[in-house]
């Protein structure tokens, strides 16, 4: 009652049943470091309420209708306490802040206790308008009425969520993870940027509820403008027109249709509002027609009455045209079926069917200065990096892509083999849900741009110096070039043109990268270094222009230079290793060379310890070690063509000849 006091000896246990507010005792508690009391109430009548304003030593909860059904108010305990809830136990709770970690929360965070939940422990938010805190909740139930935040970026369930009632609300940048079954008769909500995880490929999701997802396209500047979507709702009845009503235009891609040789590549297959969402492959949906259209980003909800989020296995079919990945006509439209993130790297590296880059549509309205950029394709490639479709000078949020794909994105692959690609819970991830600028650890890495002055157009090429790579063709290293724009910059392999070349690392000795442009206009271009990361912060960078015979140094500052309308592969190489004084003009002025019908003679002031020749196309084509003042190179055999000499000296240093065979 109102005047006994709880005094407990150490070691002692107090179990109290019953429903209403336990323990009865009302007065000042006196408890032993090692006292404890159990609340054991399972009557489905009522709630047991724990005592507030006392400082407890130990709790356990044994009982399933046992809490706190304060809002404000947290369980107290002494220094050296503890809360635990046993398994089977449930735990309810009204706080406002939460189960645990701050003093308003239903476990008060004063004194630091221990708060455990054992494997089979449940904890209920029942109250209204909550947050979810941080804490590994072995199941999770949530009642009550309003809305349910997250109050950390990852919330993980280990067993199931139970909703019966309100809304669990997933914030942008916040994520929940289940590791097996759902059950919702309330409401999920993720917006945006948000995440909503199962691990259990196995897991169920279901009930009466509903399952919503929102999203936020990047601003669109004309009617004409696409964007990729995929859904992520597990439904056979959520049609195109209910995701965006008033598009003119809705597209699938059959990859058996394709022909890119057409003006307008014929797997684009035109369909109808009222046409359904296929899960896993993607959709281009445009925005509204001119006389509805607004300039700006556009919201859409993907929701159809109680149709749960897509969760598990899910298979896609990978047709190919051929021998794969070897003309054009391999390329596949997926999309991510997941209400999360999707990571790329784990996709590619167990699907082996598709090459590991993947294209995604990028809207650039406005990004330079209010200019309209011509959209395009940013890629990704897993083992190298992403290059951006537009001008990403500041950054911008959302333009370049890395090896996370948003929830409700699709794209394009390239098909190896015509087979099954596997979607996997194991490839989703609670963070990254946007095109941020998630850059991987720093690899030996450089970025190129192409731009004209006063234009829209913008191509970028990425050159990446990595473990695993090759300087052949690697699968999850290389990202072809698909051409968008009315002018692009690429590397070669061979003679297949590249937006992201993976290499074998730098090995101190200067590399060749061979490179082109193609231009629907004759027009004066602009290339320069956008960024580097890892040994590229430092190592001297040069493009040889094939054309102008023009060796330039990029850490000074862009090449400039005209085109012709046309493609002109091999027209560049880019070289990465000389150092300033290699280049001196008197090193080769200091060389005799004479060249006689592809027969070249060479006498240097000191001993030469390395010729090697390049091509064109940065190809080698000789290639010479001696310890000699005097060399004879026979390129007889050659057609005539530019040559790009470089003469390895003793002390260290390099000359560069350009010639003619």
């Amino acid at each position: 009652g109102a005047g006994t006091d709880l005094i407990m000896d150490t070691n002692g246990i107090y179990r109290t049943a019953g429903t209403g507010t336990k323990p009865d005792a009302q007065g000042s508690y006196l408890l032993a470091d090692n006292s404890k009391v159990v609340f054991t109430n399972s009557s489905a009548a009522d709630w047991q309420l724990i005592r507030l304003n006392r400082d407890f030593q130990h709790i356990e909860i044994e009982g399933t209708n046992v809490g706190n059904g304060s809002t404000v108010t947290g369980i107290s305990f002494n220094d050296g306490g503890s809360f635990t809830v046993k398994n089977n136990a449930v735990f309810k709770l009204k706080n406002t802040d939460g189960f645990t970690g701050s003093t308003s929360t239903a476990v008060s965070s004063a004194n630091n206790p221990t708060v455990t939940a054992e494997p089979e422990a449940t904890i209920e938010y029942a109250g209204d308008n909550q947050t979810i805190t941080d804490f590994e909740y072995p199941y999770l139930k949530i009642s009550g009425s309003g809305i349910k935040n997250l109050g950390a970026s990852e919330i993980r369930v280990n067993k199931d969520l139970d909703i019966i009632s309100s809304q669990l609300h997933i914030e942008d940048d916040k994520g929940i993870t289940i590791a097996n079954d759902v059950t919702n008769e309330g409401e999920i909500v993720v917006e945006n940027k948000g995440n909503f995880v199962q691990t259990d490929d196995n897991g169920s999701i279901g009930g009466s509820g509903t399952f919503r997802v929102n999203k936020t396209t990047r601003p669109l500047s004309h009617y004409w403008d696409f964007v990729y979507w995929s859904s992520p709702i597990n439904s056979n009845a959520l049609t195109l027109g209910s995701v965006i009503s008033n598009a003119w235009g809705y597209y699938t891609f059959d990859p058996t249709q394709q022909d890119p040789s057409q003006d307008v590549d014929p797997g684009w297959q035109e369909k109808q509002s009222s046409d359904v969402f296929p899960i896993g492959y993607g959709v281009a949906i445009s925005a509204p027609p001119s006389s509805d259209f607004t300039e700006g980003a556009v919201q859409v909800t993907f929701q159809n009455d109680s149709d749960p989020f897509n969760n598990g296995i899910i298979g896609v079919d990978i047709v190919i045209n051929g021998d794969g990945a070897d003309g054009d006509n391999d390329w596949n439209f997926i999309g991510n079926p997941y209400p999360s993130a999707l990571d790329f790297d784990s996709l590619a590296t167990y699907n082996t069917m598709i090459q590991g880059t993947y294209y995604a549509w990028t809207n650039c309205a406005g990004l330079e200065n209010g200019l309209q950029q011509e959209s395009g394709y940013g890629l990704y490639a897993a083992g190298s990096g992403g290059t951006a479709a537009c001008n990403n000078d500041d950054d911008i949020e959302g333009i370049t892509p890395d090896k996370y794909i948003p929830s409700g994105q699709a794209f394009m692959v390239e098909g190896n083999d015509s087979g099954t690609l596997k979607f996997k819970n194991a490839y989703r991830s609670t963070g990254h849900n946007d095109f941020t600028l998630n850059r991987m650890q720093v690899r030996d890495r450089i970025w190129f741009d192409l731009t004209a002055e006063g234009e829209g157009l913008y191509s970028q090429i990425l050159v990446a110096f990595v473990a695993g790579a090759t300087d052949a063709r690697d699968r999850l290293y290389d990202g072809r070039a698909l051409r968008s724009g009315s002018a692009g910059l690429y590397t070669l392999i061979d003679t297949v043109e590249m937006t992201i070349q993976g290499l074998r690392p730098l090995d101190g000795e200067t590399r060749y990268v061979p490179g082109g442009v193609y231009s629907n206009d004759a027009r004066n271009l602009r290339l320069k270094i956008l960024r580097t990361e890892g040994v590229l912060d430092s190592l001297p960078v040069y493009v040889m222009d094939h054309q102008t015979q023009i060796l330039h140094d990029l850490r000074n500052g862009p090449y400039e230079f005209y085109t012709d309308a046309g493609n002109y592969p091999g027209r560049f190489t880019f070289i990465f290793g000389y150092r300033p004084l290699e280049l001196a003009e008197n090193l080769a002025e200091e060389i005799h060379f004479i060249s006689d019908n592809g027969v070249f003679t060479l006498e240097a002031p000191v001993e030469m310890e390395r010729i090697t020749v390049y091509d064109l196309q940065g190809r080698q084509v000789y290639d010479k070690r001696l310890n000699q003042r005097h060399a004879r190179v026979d390129l007889s055999r050659l057609a005539p063509q530019p040559l790009l000499f470089h003469i390895r000296l003793s002390g260290g240093k390099t000359a560069v000849i350009k010639t003619l065979r």
